[in-house]
């Protein structure tokens, strides 16, 4: 059982508007997909539909999009879990790699001082498979990339939030 307070847990919530924005795009992309009805209009309907599914699911659950407490930052977004706070050396917003600047949703990625520990473990991939986190890791330096973009607080304000709480709770931290 914990015993911090109140004050010392910071729940960050899906963003439940968000979501349902993206819902009704995907599903407009995938009425128009479908009336074109080609094969691979087809199969991209397919994927999009368990797009909607993945979205209704973490939006709508009940438990937070982020937590941040004494432990770490447990993420339920992207299904990490606990990210410990002396594992974390540094907190950034990227771009993915090998999209167009227009197109690449940006990224929160948590470089961690073992990083392996993510990799080869089914918590600390969340819902990647091995190979997919493999090459996150050769890409991006860290395994642990976070979408926020069904979190209510976004991109830099998401991380000065962490960076602050990460100095806060365990400030013996490298972050630059």
């Amino acid at each position: 059982m914990s015993m911090e307070s109140a004050s010392d847990r910071i729940e960050i919530s899906t963003d439940k508007k968000r979501a349902v924005l993206l819902i009704l795009i995907l599903i407009g992309a995938n009425l128009i997909l479908l009336a074109l009805g080609r094969t691979m209009a087809i199969a991209l309907a397919a994927l999009s539909a368990i797009a909607v599914i993945y979205v209704l699911v973490t939006a709508f659950k009940k438990n937070y999009g982020l937590v941040i407490d004494n432990n770490g930052i447990t993420d339920n977004v992207s299904k990490i879990g606990l990210i410990q706070w002396s594992d974390i050396e540094d907190i950034k917003i990227i771009k993915l790699k090998g999209l167009s600047q227009e197109d690449s949703p940006p990224r929160l990625a948590i470089y961690v001082r073992n990083p392996k520990d993510y990799l080869y473990s089914n918590r600390g991939r969340g819902s990647l498979s091995q190979s997919e986190a493999e090459s996150l890791y050769d890409k991006y330096g860290t395994p642990i990339l976070i979408n926020y973009a069904l979190l209510k607080h976004k991109g830099v304000e998401l991380q000065e939030i962490l960076l602050r709480e990460l100095e806060r709770r365990f400030p013996t931290s490298h972050v630059s």
